[in-house]
């Protein structure tokens, strides 16, 4: 199983809000997840995902010969304060 998810153990079930909707169900716990947990993995990811872009941009960037204009995916690179190229 794949993503974040809350373990919850047997004897803690009845515990559970039922707002939490079960993912999984183990020897001697269960996992489940909420709408709050799914926005923050998806916000964590699509962060994720624009770093790595950013990454990428940058290897095409500093791989580029200095005559030539660098893009990315066929798009001029555009140079944002933050970035960490070199």
């Amino acid at each position: 199983m794949f993503g974040y998810y809350i373990e919850i153990s047997k004897p803690n079930l009845s515990l559970v809000p039922a707002d939490y909707d079960r993912k999984q169900t183990l020897v001697n716990a269960e996992r489940f997840t909420s709408s709050e947990l799914v926005g923050y993995e998806r916000k964590v990811l699509s962060a994720e995902e624009r770093a790595l872009r950013s990454s990428a941009a940058c290897t095409v960037k500093s791989a580029s010969p200095s005559r030539t204009r660098p893009t990315a995916c066929g798009r001029p690179l555009r140079q944002s304060r933050s970035s960490t190229c070199s």
